[in-house]
């Protein structure tokens, strides 16, 4: 199986600053593809981020292709991990910085996909969108124990604790899951920038109408931007072909 992928951020309308970043390579017999999103509120977002998504492409190069394929993903993320912990010690003023991370791992047509945090994956298959990660937050957690219902779960504060991440502690807290890739995925990697001011239909819509990686992400962070640009915007779209 061949990929197409295509990436792009921006700051949005409200923030002095981006603190998302993102990172994709095409392998020998596959690719890897990364989001992640600095948390804001402490020093070293912009950093937290930029170090993940590159400590785990460093990583994939590495990793023992003996490994089964989620193994392999968990290896890089945990490295990453590993890596943000050092330079919380080593940097006066960024004890306290963490990131966000989405990454998908594809070997032919086999996929392991691993999140931390709030960033997310879609996939648009057959005309359809299906979100295929859960929010690591406060507020979905929250939901989930029924304490608050999924309304009062887009108003609340806690929407934005995250309760996984990358730097948060020494081991990593995270969610795993295998894929099985057909021709025709449209793989969505994105930061809550673009996921928390659209819609599904919205980001749907955004993949219907424009049958290009790059004009769908174009077309996606504009939307966004229309919708208030509340964040920064990080976004990989990745292309199954033949």
């Amino acid at each position: 199986m061949e990929y197409r992928i295509y990436g792009t951020s921006d700051r949005g309308l409200r923030r002095e600053a981006n603190e998302d970043s993102f990172a994709y390579r095409l392998l020998p017999d596959g690719m890897i593809a990364v989001v992640a999103d600095g948390v804001g509120g402490h020093p070293g977002g912009a950093f937290a981020s930029a170090l993940a998504t590159e400590q785990i492409l460093q990583a994939v190069a590495a990793v023992p292709a003996s490994l089964p394929l989620p193994s392999q993903l968990l290896v890089c993320c945990e490295q990453a991990n590993s890596a943000l912990r050092r330079a919380q010690q080593a940097h006066p003023g960024y004890e306290q910085m963490a990131t966000t991370v989405v990454a998908l791992l594809a070997r032919d047509r086999q996929a392991a996909l691993l999140h931390a945090g709030d960033s997310r994956c879609y996939r648009w298959r057959g005309q359809a969108l299906q979100l295929l990660t859960r929010d690591h937050t406060l507020a979905q957690q929250m939901v989930d124990d029924g304490t608050i219902g999924p309304d009062e779960a887009e108003r609340t504060p806690y929407r934005h604790v995250l309760t996984h991440g990358l730097g948060l502690a020494n081991t990593l807290r995270y969610s795993l899951i295998e894929l099985r890739l057909e021709p025709g995925d449209v793989y969505l990697l994105c930061s809550d920038g673009l996921s928390k001011p659209l819609t599904d239909a919205a980001i749907a819509a955004a993949l219907a109408h424009h049958p290009t990686e790059t004009g769908a992400a174009e077309a996606l962070i504009a939307a966004a931007n229309q919708a208030g640009g509340p964040d920064n915007i990080a976004v990989i779209l990745i292309r199954c072909l033949e």
